[in-house]
C-alpha cells in the first residue's frame, strides 16, 4: 500500500499549513463563510490547470476542461468578486493547452466553455427565482444605496489607502493575521525563474494582485463583523502556494523564518477561532482589544449567533452558540483546546511514520533488495 502513496514533498506541506491554519482562511471555514468555498474552488480550477500538459490522451484533456470551468464557474457562482481570478485561470489554462497545439486547445477550451457557462446558468435560474430577474443581483437589495451606486456593485477605482489597511491595518490587515503571506512575491519570482513554471507565476501573482487592487475599491472594505480581511480570502490561497518555491530553495535562515512567520499566522488563527471570528465592526484593533483578552482569560467559543439565528443576542451573558470538542468533552477554558492539539500530534506522527516508509522502500529499491 505504501508503494501507492505519493512523493511526500515539505515544500508541499509547508504551503499547505501556511493556507490552511496560518491564515484566516481557517476562521472563514468553521462559520460556513462563501469565501472558504469560493477560495476552494478556484484552488482546485488552478489544480486542475496545472496538468494538462500531463494528460495522456484527448478524453483527459477534454475532462479537464470541464473541471476547470465547473470549479471556476462555482467559484463565481459562490461569490461574484472572484470572478477575476476565475478569468485569470481560465487564460492560465488555456495557455498551457495552446502548447500542445490547436487540437489540445480546442479540447480544453470547449468543455471549459461550455461547463463554465452552465454555472452562469446557474446563477441566472437562482437570480430570476430570488430576484425577479436572471440579471438582478442579490447586491440590489443591499441597505447601504452606495452599493449600487459605486462603481460595479459597489467595487470602483482602487484606494491606495484602504490597499495598505487591508495589508498592514490593525483592523482588518493581512499582515496582523497572516505574516507568512508577504513571502509570496518570492515565490512568485521563483516560479517565474524556472521555465516550467513562469507562466503558473505569472497567473498566481496576477490572480492575487488584480484580487487585491480590485477589493481595495470596495465600498464595503471592511467586511462587517470579521476577522481579518475577509474579502480577501480568495486569493490567500493564491499567495500561500508561492511559500512553497521559497521553502523548497530557501537557506537555513530563510527556513526559519518561514518557521516563525508560519508559528505566528497559526497562534493568530489559534486566538480567533477559539474566541470569535466575528467580533464587532466598531473594534478597530479586535486582537488587543477582544480576542486576545478572550484567550488569555480562556474565555473561548464567544459566540451567541448560531446559523439558525438571524442576528447576534444582546448580551454577552446569553447562552453560547459555539462550542469545541474539548467543551463537549467537559473541560473548561484553554484546556478544552487540549483535544486540538492531540490531533495535530497524531497527525504530525502519522506524517512522519509515512515518510520514514517511504525512505525505506526508497532506500531498500536503490539497494536492490525488493
Amino acid at each position: 500500500m505504501l508503494h501507492a502513496l505519493p512523493r511526500l514533498s515539505s515544500s508541499a506541506l509547508v504551503a499547505t499549513l501556511a493556507y490552511g491554519l496560518a491564515t484566516p482562511a481557517w476562521a472563514y471555514a468553521i462559520v460556513f463563510y462563501g469565501h472558504a468555498l469560493a477560495a476552494c474552488c478556484l484552488l482546485i480550477a488552478l489544480a486542475l490547470a496545472t496538468r494538462i500538459r500531463a494528460a495522456r490522451t484527448p478524453r483527459d484533456e477534454i475532462w479537464t476542461g470541464l473541471g476547470i470551468g465547473f470549479a471556476a464557474g462555482w467559484a463565481v457562482v459562490t461569490e461574484y468578486p472572484v470572478v477575476v481570478a476565475a478569468v485569470v485561470i481560465a487564460a492560465f489554462a488555456l495557455w498551457e493547452a495552446s502548447r500542445g497545439g490547436v487540437a489540445r486547445s480546442v479540447r480544453v477550451g470547449v468543455p471549459l466553455t461550455i461547463s463554465a457557462l452552465t454555472c452562469a446558468s446557474v446563477l441566472m435560474v437562482y437570480h430570476y427565482e430570488a430576484f425577479g430577474s436572471p440579471f438582478r443581483v442579490g447586491y440590489a437589495f443591499y441597505d447601504d444605496p452606495r452599493t449600487m451606486k459605486t462603481g460595479l456593485l459597489g467595487i470602483a477605482v482602487p484606494q491606495w489607502q484602504i490597499l495598505s489597511e487591508l495589508l498592514f491595518g490593525w483592523y482588518r490587515g493581512l499582515a496582523p493575521t497572516a505574516p507568512i503571506l508577504f513571502l509570496a512575491p518570492l515565490g512568485f519570482w521563483r516560479f517565474y525563474q524556472g521555465p516550467t513554471t513562469r507562466s503558473l507565476g505569472i497567473a498566481l501573482a496576477a490572480a492575487a494582485g488584480l484580487g487585491m487592487l480590485m477589493m481595495s475599491g470596495d465600498v464595503h472594505w471592511e467586511g462587517g463583523w470579521t476577522y481579518g480581511p475577509r474579502y480577501l480570502a480568495f486569493v490567500m490561497g493564491f499567495l500561500a502556494l508561492a511559500i512553497a518555491p521559497v521553502w523548497h530553495a530557501g537557506s537555513r535562515v530563510t527556513r526559519a523564518l518561514i518557521i516563525i512567520l508560519l508559528v505566528a499566522g497559526v497562534a493568530s488563527s489559534i486566538v480567533a477561532v477559539s474566541t470569535t471570528v466575528q467580533p464587532q465592526g466598531d473594534q478597530l484593533h479586535p486582537m488587543r482589544d477582544v480576542l486576545w483578552p478572550a484567550f488569555k482569560n480562556g474565555d473561548l467559543s464567544l459566540n451567541t449567533q448560531s446559523i439558525l439565528d438571524l442576528r447576534p443576542a444582546e448580551s454577552r451573558e446569553s447562552p453560547r452558540a459555539a462550542w469545541n470538542v474539548g467543551q463537549k468533552m467537559g473541560l473548561h477554558g484553554l484546556v478544552s483546546l487540549v483535544p486540538l492539539f492531540a490531533i495535530w500530534a497524531a497527525g504530525a506522527a502519522a506524517y512522519a511514520a509515512v515518510g520514514r516508509s517511504r525512505q525505506a522502500i526508497d532506500s531498500h529499491a536503490l539497494s536492490g533488495e525488493c
